[in-house]
C-alpha cells in the first residue's frame, strides 16, 4: 500500500512539474529564492568519482544562483549503515545513493520515488541504454539513475612473481590455478589476497563472476524474475560453492581474510606480498598511484571456468551497482532542480571524461575521452574485459534481494572459512529466497 501511494504521489508530481526542467527554474535561477538540496554519497576526496562530482556541483551552483547542493559524505561501509537508518525512519535525503538491492527494498516501503517519468522527461533514458537500469528497477519502474559502468571480479596478477616461480601464463583451469598457487605459496607469497571483513568483497569482487561460469546469465535472470525455473539448490550453484571452498582449502586465499578489510587486502598486493587479487576497476588506478613498480608488473585475467558443464566462460561483472535516487520526502519544488542536477551535470560528457582519464572509470552514457590518458592497468583491463567471447554478468551484491544477500554473503565467508558446508548454505539461501518470493507475490 505504501508503495502504491508513493507511485500515485510521484505521478502527481510529474504532472504538476511538467515543463519545469533546466530552462524553467523560476525565481531561484534569478537568485531571488534560497534552496538547499541535500546530496548524500560515499565519494570523498581520493575516491573515484570525487572530482567529477565536485565539478558537477560547482557547475550546477554557478548556473543556478541561490540553489545549493549540500553534501553529506560517509565512507562506503558507514554509508550503508546510515542509509538503512534513514530508510527505516522514512528520512532518506533529497538525493541519495542506492545499490540495486536497496532500490528494490526502498521502493517496496516507499522511501524513494519512482523516477520512470522523470528519467524520460529529462532525457536520461535517451542517454543510457535500458540494460543499465536493470539493477535500479523494481516491477518495471526505475528507482535509481545508474552513474557508472564498472567491471568487477577480474584478476590482477603480478607477472614478475609468476615468472619467479616458473609460471609463464595465467592458469586456464581451476586445477591449474591451485597448482600455481601452491608454487607461489612455497615461494613465500600469498597466492590471492582477500579482505572480506565487510562481507561483500568475497562476493562482489570475486564470486559474482566465478559463479556465473557455473550457472550462466539465464539461470541468474530466472532467480531475479522469481519464475520458479531456477533455485539455489540447483546442482550448478552448489558446484560453484564447492569449488570456491576447494580453492580456500587448497590455500589460494589468505587465512585471515575474514579479519582484514578490502583496502588492507589491496595493500598486500601493492606491497608485493600477494601475487593476485580479484578486483574492481577502481583499484587499477589506485595501484598505479600507490605502487607504480607493481603496476608495471600487473597483468589482467578472468576467472577460469569449471572443467565440465560450464554455462559460461570468461565471465566479468559489468555493473553500475549504485545509482542516484530521490528520497520520497523531497520537497516538491526541489524535484526539477534535483533531476536537472542528475541529468545535466552528473550524466554529462564532462563528468565521464574526467572519470575516465583521471580515474580509469567509465559511465553508462557515451563519452569521448583520450584513451592514451588511461592508466596502464586500466588499459590492460579494458582489453581483457572487452575482448570477443567475454560474458558480462550482474553483480550479485547489488542485485539480489537484501534478505537473501544477508544470508548469502555471511554464509559465503563461512564456506571459505570451512565452517559451513556449501550445500547447507544453498539450502539457507533457498529458504530465504522462497520467503522473499512469497512476500513479493
Amino acid at each position: 500500500m505504501k508503495r502504491k501511494m508513493c507511485l500515485v504521489l510521484a505521478g502527481l508530481m510529474v504532472a504538476g512539474l511538467a515543463g519545469c526542467g533546466a530552462d524553467q527554474k523560476g525565481s531561484s535561477a534569478d537568485g531571488n529564492e534560497e534552496m538547499e538540496i541535500v546530496y548524500a554519497h560515499f565519494q570523498g576526496e581520493g575516491d573515484a568519482q570525487y572530482k567529477s562530482i565536485q565539478n558537477a556541483i560547482t557547475a550546477f551552483e554557478k548556473d543556478n544562483p541561490g540553489i545549493t547542493i549540500k553534501e553529506e559524505y560517509y565512507p562506503s561501509d558507514a554509508y550503508l549503515l546510515q542509509a538503512e537508518t534513514w530508510s527505516a525512519a522514512g528520512e532518506l535525503p533529497d538525493i541519495c545513493m542506492v545499490n540495486g538491492s536497496m532500490a528494490s527494498d526502498y521502493a517496496d516501503i516507499g522511501t524513494i520515488l519512482d523516477l520512470t517519468s522523470y528519467a524520460e522527461e529529462y532525457g536520461i533514458t535517451d542517454k543510457i541504454d535500458e540494460s543499465y537500469f536493470k539493477e535500479m528497477s523494481a516491477d518495471g519502474a526505475i528507482y535509481g539513475i545508474p552513474w557508472e559502468d564498472a567491471h568487477y571480479a577480474f584478476i590482477l596478477y603480478n607477472e614478475g612473481i609468476f615468472k619467479e616461480v616458473g609460471v609463464t601464463e595465467f592458469p586456464k583451469t581451476l586445477d591449474e590455478l591451485i597448482d600455481v598457487s601452491k608454487k607461489i605459496a612455497d615461494a613465500g607469497y600469498i597466492p590471492m589476497a582477500m579482505g572480506d571483513k565487510a562481507l561483500w568483497p568475497a562476493d562482489s569482487l570475486a564470486f559474482s563472476a566465478f559463479v556465473n561460469n557455473f550457472v550462466g546469465n539465464d539461470w541468474f535472470d530466472s532467480i531475479l524474475a522469481c519464475d520458479g525455473k531456477a533455485a539455489f539448490t540447483d546442482k550448478e550453484f552448489v558446484d560453484a560453492l564447492d569449488q570456491y571452498q576447494r580453492l580456500a582449502k587448497a590455500g589460494v586465499f589468505n587465512d585471515n581474510m575474514s579479519s582484514i578489510d578490502n583496502d588492507q587486502r589491496g595493500a598486500l598486493y601493492q606491497n608485493r606480498e600477494a601475487a593476485m587479487i580479484s578486483a574492481g576497476n577502481w583499484e587499477c588506478n589506485s595501484c598505479v598511484e600507490i605502487a607504480p613498480e607493481v603496476a608495471e608488473e600487473t597483468q589482467v585475467a578472468l576467472w577460469p571456468a569449471p572443467a565440465e558443464n560450464a554455462k559460461a566462460h570468461d565471465s566479468v561483472v559489468s555493473s553500475s551497482a549504485w545509482g542516484l535516487a530521490l528520497g520520497s520526502n523531497i520537497d516538491e519544488e526541489k524535484i526539477p532542480y534535483a533531476m536537472d542536477f542528475i541529468a545535466t551535470y552528473i550524466c554529462s560528457e564532462d563528468f565521464g571524461k574526467v572519470l575516465a582519464e583521471e580515474q580509469g572509470m567509465f559511465t553508462p552514457w557515451k563519452v569521448e575521452y583520450d584513451t592514451s590518458k588511461l592508466n596502464i592497468i586500466t588499459q590492460r583491463e579494458q582489453e581483457v574485459s572487452n575482448a570477443d567471447g567475454v560474458t558480462r554478468c550482474l553483480n550479485w551484491d547489488s542485485s539480489l534481494p537484501a534478505s537473501v544477500k544477508d544470508v548469502y554473503q555471511r554464509g559465503l565467508q563461512e564456506v571459505l572459512m570451512q565452517i559451513k558446508e556449501p550445500a547447507d548454505l544453498a539450502d539457507e539461501m533457498q529458504t530465504a529466497y522462497e520467503l522473499c518470493r512469497d512476500i513479493k507475490e
